[in-house]
């Protein structure tokens, strides 16, 4: 499944719950930061990996899922099970090794 962008804040709790049946990433981005995350190229090369087996998803509305709030952006997260798993910091090396571990 591509990477799926989320403009609106509600569509973010389905993403999340999709977690229950595969994990799911999914990158905060704020809009304000630049017109889109530097990290995309990384998300599709991802994507092109791991095939069906992970969600990738980048919320693009400056929207952050609490328990974090929008100074952590930008911020990446693991969901499984419907919970965060484990989030990571702006740091291509930790993103990237939180997307593979997924699987």
């Amino acid at each position: 499944m591509p990477v799926q962008f989320i403009k609106d804040p509600n569509q973010v709790g389905d993403a999340i719950n999709e977690s229950n049946t595969k994990p799911v990433v999914i990158h905060y981005w704020n809009p304000l930061m630049g017109e889109e995350s530097p990290f995309l190229s990384l998300f599709h090369d991802a994507d092109e990996n791991l095939g069906p087996n992970v969600s990738l998803y980048v919320v693009d509305s400056g929207f952050i899922n609490p328990p974090h709030d929008p100074q952590e952006l930008p911020l990446t997260a693991l969901y499984v099970d419907g919970k965060e798993k484990q989030s990571v910091p702006f740091n291509v090396d930790q993103v990237r090794d939180l997307i593979f571990s997924a699987v």
